[in-house]
């Protein structure tokens, strides 16, 4: 018997009755093969190339955060995302990053808060940072399943 790879084993998955609705219709996948092989289809990345683009994305998003906050001279946070964009990026790092108090999530960029911000681009920042935050915490959750 030859050695098995994952694309054999997924094609085994999605070939057996058992995995299907009803033996009876024809053969159509029931929603958990079909959830199986949306998240880890036959062209599985067996060279890391996936995880290696993944790591670059969360890299280049901690930057352009970096640049926003630098932007606005918010140092503390700026300071922290920078040394967590080298050139291994731990993930469970950067999640640590958004739970309890005082953590990322809670920034808001707003002249009282210290911030080089005009009143009238305060809404602006805001939305880029929250576009920003919500890329980070994806692609490190992304990260940590690799």
């Amino acid at each position: 018997m030859g050695q098995r790879t994952p694309t054999s084993l997924l094609r085994d998955i999605t070939a057996s009755s058992i995995f299907y609705s009803d033996a009876h219709r024809p053969r159509q996948p029931t929603r958990a093969v079909r959830l199986c092989l949306a998240m880890n289809p036959p062209e599985l990345d067996p060279t890391g190339i996936m995880r290696e683009r993944t790591e670059n994305a969360l890299r280049d998003t901690i930057a352009a955060t970096v640049a926003l906050l630098e932007s606005v001279e918010e140092s503390v946070w700026s300071q922290r995302l920078r040394t967590l964009s080298h050139e291994s990026v731990d993930a469970a790092a950067v999640l640590g990053l958004f739970g309890g108090m005082g953590s990322l999530n809670d920034l808001w960029i707003a002249p009282k808060h210290g911030q080089a911000v005009d009143r009238a681009h305060v809404f602006t920042a805001n939305e880029r940072l929250d576009a920003l935050r919500d890329t980070i915490y994806r692609l490190a959750n992304e990260l940590q399943e690799c």
